[in-house]
C-alpha cells in the first residue's frame, strides 16, 4: 500500500492541480503555462511509476519522453516567474530554453528505436537495474549510456542556474513591488517568499536523488514514500499559491515609478529632510499612497525619493511610510486624548484595514497593538 502511494501520489497531485489553474487561466498567462508545468510535472513522475513499478520494458519505451520533461522543468518554472513578474511573450525566443530537453529526448528516441531486439533485453534486463554496467559491444548501448549521464549533468546544471535565476527574479519583482507601493495589499498579493522557499526546497531534494540516482532506489521500493511526500507537498504548495497569485503588472509599477521630473540624464539628488516634509503634511496616512503620487505632492521626482529612501534611510519605499505610520499609531496613543478604535485608528494613520496595521505595528515594534 505504502508502494503505491509513494508512487501514484506525485501524479495525481500535479494533475489535479493542472485541472484548477487551467480552468480558471482566463485572461491569465502565467496560470495556464502553470498548468502545463503541471501536466509535464505529472508526465515526469508517471516515468518514476513505471521504473519503480519495475515496467522496465514499457519505460524502456517512455523513456524519452521521461527524459524530456525531467528537463523542462526548471526551465519552465523560470518561465512561469517571468510571465508572473514581467511582461514578456512566449515567442521562439522562449523556446530556446527547452533546446537541451528536446535534443536528449529525441537522442534517446532514436538511440530506441535503433536498438534490436537483443540489445533491448539487455538494456532492460542488466543496463535499467544498473547503470554502472557498460556494454562495450553494443554501440546502441552506449549511446543510451552517454545519453542517460549527460541528461543527468544538464539536469544538475539547470537546477543550478535556473534556482538562481529564477530566486533573482522573484526578489527583484519583490524590491520593486515595495519600491512602488505603500499598500500592504500589493505585498500580500505577492507571494514571491514562499516561491522561493519551495524552489529551493525542490533543487535540495532534485540534487539528493540526483546523486543517489533511482537505481539504488529501486532496491529499497518502501523508502520512495519520503522524496514522494517530499516533491508532492512542494508540488501541492506551488499549485496552491499559483491559484491564489495574481500577477501584479511590470507597466503598472513602472507607470508609477516615474514622474514628469524624472529625465534619464538628470543625477539623482538626496532630498533634504524628506522624513519631515512627509510628517508635516501627514502625507502617509492615504492608504494608497505610491511613489509617483508622493513625487507628485512633494514635487519631485521620484528616483530622487527613492535615491533618498534607499541610501540615506537604508530601506524601501514600503517600509519607510509604514514606519512613519507606526510613529503615528504610537504618538495618537500616547497623547491625552481617549483612545480610539482599532477601525478609526487604522483610517487615521493609513492603513488599509485593521489586520494591516496590526501585522506592520508588530513588525515593526515587536509589541502586540492593545488599546
Amino acid at each position: 500500500m505504502i508502494f503505491y502511494i509513494a508512487i501514484l501520489l506525485p501524479i495525481f497531485i500535479p494533475l489535479f492541480w493542472a485541472i484548477v489553474l487551467y480552468g480558471k487561466s482566463k485572461d491569465n498567462t502565467p496560470r495556464k503555462f502553470l498548468a502545463f508545468f503541471m501536466i509535464a510535472a505529472s508526465m515526469l513522475y508517471f516515468g518514476h511509476a513505471l521504473y519503480f513499478a519495475k515496467n522496465l520494458e514499457l519505460f524502456n519505451w517512455y523513456d524519452s519522453v521521461y527524459s524530456t520533461v525531467s528537463l523542462m522543468i526548471y526551465p519552465m518554472y523560470y518561465i512561469y516567474t517571468r510571465l508572473l513578474t514581467q511582461d514578456i511573450k512566449l515567442d521562439k525566443k522562449t523556446l530556446i530554453h527547452f533546446a537541451p530537453a528536446l535534443f536528449v529526448g529525441l537522442s534517446i528516441f532514436v538511440a530506441t528505436l535503433a536498438q534490436s531486439k537483443a540489445e533491448m533485453d539487455i538494456y532492460i534486463a542488466q543496463y535499467l537495474k544498473n547503470l554502472l554496467y557498460i556494454p562495450f559491444e553494443s554501440k546502441s548501448l552506449i549511446i543510451k549510456k552517454l545519453l542517460y549521464i549527460s541528461s543527468r549533468i544538464i539536469y544538475a546544471i539547470q537546477v543550478l542556474v535556473y534556482t538562481i535565476l529564477i530566486v533573482k527574479t522573484l526578489r527583484k519583482h519583490h524590491l520593486e513591488i515595495k519600491n512602488t507601493f505603500s499598500n500592504n495589499k500589493y505585498n500580500r498579493m505577492f507571494f514571491g517568499n514562499y516561491l522561493i522557499a519551495t524552489i529551493l526546497l525542490i533543487s535540495l531534494t532534485g540534487i539528493i536523488t540526483n546523486i543517489i540516482s533511482k537505481e539504488n532506489v529501486l532496491q529499497f521500493n518502501n523508502y520512495l514514500i519520503i522524496p514522494s511526500l517530499i516533491y508532492s507537498t512542494l508540488i501541492f504548495i506551488i499549485g496552491y499559491f499559483g491559484n491564489y497569485q495574481n500577477k501584479i503588472p511590470q507597466d503598472l509599477i513602472d507607470e508609477l515609478r516615474f514622474s514628469k521630473k524624472d529625465f534619464p540624464e538628470k543625477e539623482n539628488e538626496t532630498i533634504d529632510n524628506l522624513e519631515e516634509k512627509i510628517k508635516s503634511k501627514k502625507l502617509f496616512i492615504d492608504p494608497e499612497l505610491n511613489i509617483k503620487e508622493l513625487a507628485i505632492l512633494l514635487d519631485t521626482s521620484t528616483n530622487d525619493i527613492l535615491h533618498t529612501i534607499t541610501n540615506k534611510y537604508k530601506t524601501t519605499f514600503f517600509d519607510f511610510i509604514n514606519k512613519l505610520r507606526v510613529e503615528e499609531i504610537e504618538n495618537i496613543l500616547s497623547s491625552d486624548e481617549q483612545n480610539p478604535s482599532m477601525e478609526d485608528l487604522a483610517n487615521r494613520t493609513g492603513f488599509c484595514n485593521i489586520l494591516s496595521m496590526q501585522q506592520t505595528f508588530r513588525n515593526k515594534t515587536g509589541k502586540n497593538l492593545n488599546i
